[in-house]
């Protein structure tokens, strides 16, 4: 059975589809698990006891906390240009001849 579109012609082969896929997968793996198992890899390195040991020091808590501050402020700054830009990027014009 084919897959429903308003325009036949306009629908991707399934071989090509399954490319994008599994290229969009590929980049996944490349840019967020690949560089977590690195972080907890190097982490645990010097085994359990040293990591645990490693948590008790207040140097890391500051670390901690100063990553969880800066994404508290970093998001929601980012989060409110992203959708004030979208806003204007689709209620704006432009004409060939401005650019």
């Amino acid at each position: 059975m084919k897959p429903y579109s308003a325009n036949p012609n306009l629908t991707e082969p399934r071989r090509l589809r399954m490319l994008l896929i599994a290229a969009a997968l590929g980049f996944l793996l490349l840019m967020l698990v690949v560089p977590l198992v690195a972080v907890f890899y190097e982490a645990l390195k010097g085994g359990w006891d040293l990591y645990l040991k490693s948590l008790s020091d207040p140097e890391a808590w500051s670390a901690v906390k100063l990553t969880l501050i800066t994404a508290l402020i970093v998001v929601p700054v980012n989060a409110v240009l992203g959708v004030a830009m979208a806003w204007l990027l689709t209620r704006l014009t432009f004409s060939a001849s401005s650019c």
